[in-house]
This record gives C-alpha cells, sequence and structure tokens, in this order.
C-alpha cells in the first residue's frame, strides 16, 4: 500500500506517526511497531515518551528484557 505524505512530512516521521498510533490504539505490540518505524524498541520506546504517549509494558515485559540483559552481560 501506498500513502502519499505532504512534503513537509518525511518518510520516517511518517512511518513513526503510524507506528505510535497502531501502537497506542492496541493494534501492534511494541516490538512489531518499533519494527514499522524501523527503529530499534529502545529508540521507540524514547520517541513514545518525548510524546508522552502511554506504554503497556508488562511482568513478561520485564522478565524478557532482564534475560536479554543476562544474556547480553553473560
Amino acid at each position: 500500500m501506498q500513502l502519499p505524505l505532504p512534503d513537509q512530512i518525511s518518510l520516517d516521521e511518517g512511518r513513526l506517526a503510524l507506528a505510535l498510533g497502531l501502537y497506542v490504539r492496541g493494534r501492534l505490540g511494541l516490538g512489531r511497531a518499533a519494527e514499522l518505524a524501523r527503529m530499534t524498541r529502545p529508540a521507540f520506546q524514547l520517541a513514545m515518551a518525548k510524546q508522552r504517549l502511554p506504554m503497556d509494558y508488562t511482568v513478561e515485559d520485564l522478565a524478557e528484557d532482564m534475560s536479554a540483559i543476562q544474556a547480553r552481560d553473560a
């Protein structure tokens, strides 16, 4: 699908806006939304924080992040 954007909106900005909107509405998970925005998950979370958007961060998300940190440091 192609979506024409006004000249003042870059493709990256459009991707980010779409990903943020879909995440906030619960249509995409955090990882998929970050992929759509072509950002790392932490960068996407930072973009959300800059716009003061709510983040659904579960206990399972925390456990996954802790496992990733432990694996990285091993």
